[in-house]
């Protein structure tokens, strides 16, 4: 796997409806700070604007134009199956999902850090892990 500079950061999906994810993606265009991916992300984020749309968050033609506009981001994706032992590993220490693990061990792995809506996550995981609240960004 290869090394992450010290300014990247692991984007949770649930983040992505966020303002404070806006600004970050703006960032990585900018060159400021690079993101990195678990190549299930994508499927995430798929459900999440189906379920929007479905929830009437958001018409369809508004999800296809942020789908459309994501992934021409070009956020690089790394496979997640090389890093579920480590995700299995700290799901069981921290309590949380091997979901949420797996952008955790990305992170560690990659020595970046995971941006996260998640605030149940970055309380479980607390400063021990590279875990960041969206919001204090």
């Amino acid at each position: 796997m290869p090394a992450w500079p010290e300014n990247g950061c692991c984007l949770a999906p649930q983040s992505l409806f966020r303002e404070e994810a806006v600004n970050l993606l703006r960032q990585s265009v900018d060159g400021q700070v690079k993101l990195i991916v678990p190549d299930f992300f994508w499927i995430e984020v798929a459900n999440l604007l189906c379920q929007a749309i479905r929830t009437g968050r958001c018409t369809r033609p508004t999800a296809e134009m942020a789908w459309s506009a994501l992934r021409r981001h070009g956020i690089p994706t790394l496979p997640a199956l090389p890093l579920l032992d480590s995700a299995l590993d700290k799901a069981m220490v921290y309590g949380c999902s091997v979901y949420d693990s797996i952008y955790v061990a990305l992170a560690l792995e990659t020595g970046g850090k995971l941006v996260t809506a998640d605030e149940k996550l970055v309380n479980a995981t607390g400063d021990r892990l590279p875990v960041i609240w969206l919001g204090a960004l």
